[in-house]
């Protein structure tokens, strides 16, 4: 009678699976929770938290299970892939925000006039705490500067409205130009793209002789890094001031063309 050589099935497969499983849908509803408002910011981060641990543990514990299987001849492979697969799709967000870090400097102020930014109001005695903050000091960025435009205060404030409006940004502070000012501000609650967090943000407009200087200051009130969401919503927006004049000027180009000579 012949004796059989046990195999056992690597427990570390099984536990992996098990996790990566769940923290899927506890990064969904993290997400969906915050985007929908059903969910404030500390109880966001909880909940993705929990999600990016889970996820983490998930490639460990399959990770664990693939050495098992590998020098043992362990049974659980579908299982361990499974959960290395589930681990790894939960947990690459974490990754791409690592990769943020290194890459942004560590701040949660960005301005294009660091000499003297546009103003974020306060309101409340905790809006006050979080945004002296959040102002870390000016940080001089290379390619961000002030956007000088060649066109009438009034004329840039209507853009800049547009703009405002397209985004579904919330206006808090709203002071138009007339009146002898030479400066007009905005200030709005700007939305993050997935989560929908709520950022605060300032433009100013202004009057100079050959028209209108474009100042943005972003500001995140949480946490100590801002991931590059400020200088990603400046650029984006002078990106978007420059297009719509784009679009305007070619227009006007377009319909003179077709005038009868």
């Amino acid at each position: 009678m012949s004796a059989r050589i046990p195999v056992r099935t690597t427990k570390w497969a099984y536990r992996g699976h098990r996790i990566g499983v769940l923290a899927i849908p506890v990064l969904i509803i993290g997400v969906l929770g915050s985007r929908f408002d059903y969910f404030g910011e500390l109880e966001t981060i909880a909940i993705l938290g929990g999600g990016f641990l889970g996820a983490f543990l998930a490639v460990t514990f399959a990770t664990r299970a693939i050495i098992d299987i590998w020098t043992n001849g362990d049974l659980g492979l579908g299982a361990a892939l499974g959960g290395l697969f589930f681990g790894a799709l939960g947990f690459a967000p974490a990754l791409v925000l690592g990769a943020a870090v290194l890459i942004y400097p560590q701040i949660t102020d960005v301005s294009s006039d660091i000499i003297e930014p546009p103003i974020i109001s306060v309101h409340g005695d905790d809006d006050a705490k979080r945004i002296a903050d959040a102002s870390t000091g000016a940080v001089i960025i290379e390619d961000l500067f002030s956007l000088p435009l060649q066109m009438p205060i009034d004329q840039v404030y209507l853009i800049i409205q547009q703009i405002i409006e397209a985004r579904g940004w919330m206006v808090v502070r709203d002071e138009p130009p007339g009146d002898g000012r030479t400066t007009s501000t905005i200030e709005v609650v700007t939305r993050t793209p997935i989560l929908r967090l709520r950022d605060r943000a300032t433009i100013r407009l202004t009057h100079f002789q050959e028209g209108t200087l474009v100042d943005m200051r972003s500001m995140t009130l949480r946490g100590r890094h801002d991931f590059g969401a400020n200088l990603r919503r400046l650029h984006s927006f002078f990106d978007d001031i420059e297009a719509t004049l784009e679009a305007a000027q070619s227009g006007t180009g377009s319909e003179e063309s077709e005038e009868p000579g």
